[in-house]
């Protein structure tokens, strides 16, 4: 299974179509996107799962969306509710596997066990807007109770085994060297993530900087074992 979170805040692909062209190259069997409008998606071939509480008659077109883009059949989850962060946040589920994408604006400190219900989840992947600069924020704490929790960060995982690498603004493909530092956001911080549980087989993870031509994140691009996530 071929999988792309990205952040596509700022985006521009109105004007070049830069979006739909990068999708159609890397091809994922799942997409998670964050800070998506509705008024500003495509019919493709890909599936548009809007998140829980979904209307467009009834939410503004700038309200800021985590939508999930699929070839295969996905269906939405809606067994938890994150209340007011339900638009940005998007369960699925596929026969036993259950993927979270989510966008993670600022915590406070009262909602932390709001998102208990994360745990349950296969893989989760998003923009979770924190990163060890600050590890005394909310969203950080979440992340380090996941970790807790028995995720792994898959991007440290696959650079232990050397399965990590980076497309630079040329596309070309290279192996990331496991003592570098690898920004996901134009503000030179790390604040994307995938995390999974130990048993995923990761085939390899990709940060792909050529994303940042049409948004102010990179994409992680991750293959893994179909039969680890079924």
């Amino acid at each position: 299974m071929r999988l792309l979170t990205l952040n596509i805040n700022m985006f521009n692909y109105l004007i070049d179509n830069s979006f739909y062209d990068y999708l159609h190259e890397i091809n994922p069997d799942l997409a998670i996107i964050q800070e998506a409008r509705f008024n500003r998606l495509k019919e493709t071939a890909y599936s548009t799962i809007f998140p829980n509480g979904y209307d467009k008659d009834k939410i503004k077109s700038t309200i800021h969306l985590t939508v999930a883009l699929c070839k295969e059949d996905w269906k939405r989850d809606d067994s938890f509710n994150f209340e007011r962060y339900n638009y940005s946040h998007i369960r699925l589920k596929k026969n036993t596997c259950v993927i979270l994408g989510v966008h993670t604006p600022k915590i406070e400190k009262n909602e932390l066990n709001l998102f208990e219900q994360f745990y349950s989840a296969n893989i989760i992947c998003g923009d979770f807007n924190t990163s060890s600069k600050n590890t005394e924020s909310s969203n950080y704490k979440l992340y380090q109770k996941l970790i807790d929790k028995g995720y792994c960060n898959l991007w440290e995982t696959a650079l232990c085994n050397e399965k990590a690498y980076y497309c630079n603004y040329k596309g070309e493909k290279l192996q990331a060297d496991k003592d570098g530092f690898f920004r996901t956001f134009s503000g030179n911080t790390h604040i994307d993530y995938v995390l999974g549980k130990s048993d995923l087989e990761i085939k390899e993870i990709i940060i792909d900087y050529r994303t940042l031509a049409f948004t102010d994140h990179t994409s992680i691009i991750i293959d893994v074992e179909d039969n680890k996530c079924y």
